[in-house]
């Protein structure tokens, strides 16, 4: 089920039925084109698409579970799937299809992103692969390989950089062609999806329930934010992504309940207690609030 809701105070205003369930602890989140029309990974391997009312407009069988997807531009999107397919749907109303795919790997947890040079990035198995779209078809033009199996998506920073988390107990950052720049220990596996700031600052967490906040271009770490600060009690997986704001201030959740915000400085700026785990990814509202879910079931605005 797909639910809208007013940010304002929390109500529904429209609920679309999917007819079916994903199943497991996989997190995905619908994209929002430039129109109000809305692009949702549903149930099924259907990926929906639906107006600003929640009325549905097609749907496409892409043949896998569907992870999240990228606006490409205001008639085509990207989506990978679970069984490590990446397919390019041209948007036309009921004519909606997939323009191509193409078989990347056999087993993805991560979304595509989109390098400022257009070229497509996402991982499968033990690696991030960029793909350049040729219109009628797809072409890939490198592979990035790790010891261990990557389940996160990556991200791309405006000068091509690419930061990926990954199981081998390692961060690292890719070069615009495919080669290691840097990459810096993180002791675990990371099931947290990097961000990138416009000014060159990447962010991820791990399963030992530290945030670091590191420079892209070098790898030198600016802060190590251990969850819950102050507290007396064991470390908590993150596998929430964390999310950026124009500012520079960062928000992020924990297995162990809370949602924290932090500065550009590693200042805390608040510690919120959900009493159970928030692996949800954050976003923004139009109005600045933050918006996070919780495994007790709500929502949670928090105000800018």
């Amino acid at each position: 089920m797909l639910h809208a809701i007013d940010p304002s105070n929390g109500h529904d205003r429209w609920t679309f039925n999917g007819k079916g369930s994903i199943g497991g602890d996989l997190s995905t989140t619908a994209a929002v084109l430039p129109d109000g029309d809305i692009v949702w990974p549903g149930p099924r391997h259907m990926v929906f698409g639906l107006d600003a009312q929640g009325k549905r407009l097609w749907a496409v069988d892409v043949g896998g579970v569907p992870l999240s997807p990228v606006i490409a531009g205001p008639d085509e999107v990207y989506v990978m799937t679970t069984s490590g397919v990446l397919a390019a749907l041209q948007l036309d109303g009921a004519k909606t299809a997939p323009r191509w795919t193409i078989k990347l790997g056999n087993q993805s947890y991560g979304s595509p992103v989109i390098a400022p040079d257009g070229v497509i990035e996402t991982t499968v198995d033990d690696s991030l692969v960029a793909v350049r779209d040729e219109g009628s078809s797809a072409r890939r033009l490198w592979r990035f390989t790790v010891a261990k199996e990557v389940e996160v998506s990556p991200a791309v920073g405006s000068d091509g950089t690419a930061i990926l988390g990954t199981n081998d107990g390692f961060e690292y950052a890719v070069s615009s062609a495919g080669k290691q720049l840097w990459k810096q220990p993180t002791n675990s596996p990371s099931y947290s999806s990097p961000a990138v700031s416009r000014g060159g600052t990447a962010y991820y967490g791990d399963n030992l329930g530290v945030l670091t906040i590191a420079s892209a271009g070098s790898g030198s770490v600016l802060h190590a934010l251990k969850a819950n600060p102050g507290v007396s009690t064991p470390a908590v997986n993150i596998w929430t992504a964390p999310l950026v704001d124009s500012a520079g201030d960062v928000y992020y959740g924990t297995n162990g309940g809370h949602i924290y915000g932090y500065s550009p400085a590693g200042k805390l700026l608040f510690a919120i207690a959900t009493g159970k785990t928030v692996a949800s990814y954050p976003a923004l509202s139009g109005g600045g609030d933050l918006l996070i879910a919780s495994d007790n079931g709500y929502l949670y605005a928090i105000g800018s």
